[in-house]
This record gives structure tokens, sequence and C-alpha cells, in this order.
């Protein structure tokens, strides 16, 4: 069934998007090339990222 014109914009749009957070994500940075210096800010965030996603994981609430 052929797509209809919005359909294939939007799902443009949402690669556009993905690839976006792919080059800016800070957690993905840090993991793939670990020599990239990350301020405070970003440590502290990385922190809770992985804590809540560990926890998310693990079933508990946060």
């Amino acid at each position: 069934m052929a797509k209809s014109k919005a359909e294939r914009e939007r799902e443009a749009s949402l690669d556009r998007q993905f690839e976006y957070w792919a080059r800016t994500d800070k957690a993905h940075k840090a993991q793939v090339r670990p020599h990239v210096p990350l301020t405070a800010a970003e440590l502290a965030w990385l922190n809770w990222y992985q804590n809540m996603t560990h926890n998310f994981d693990r079933g508990r609430e946060t």
C-alpha cells in the first residue's frame, strides 16, 4: 500500500530528529567516545539518567 505524501514527510522528519538526537546525546557520546570531556552538569545528568534507566529496567519506581 502506497504511503501518502504526509506520511512520507512525517517519517523523514522523525528520521532527522533521531539523527539529531544521536549526534547530540551526551550519554551516547560518553559511551562511544569516552575521551570526550564532560562538564560537571553533563556528568550529573548522565549519573541521574543511568540511575533512572537502571531503576526502570529493574521494574522499580523511581
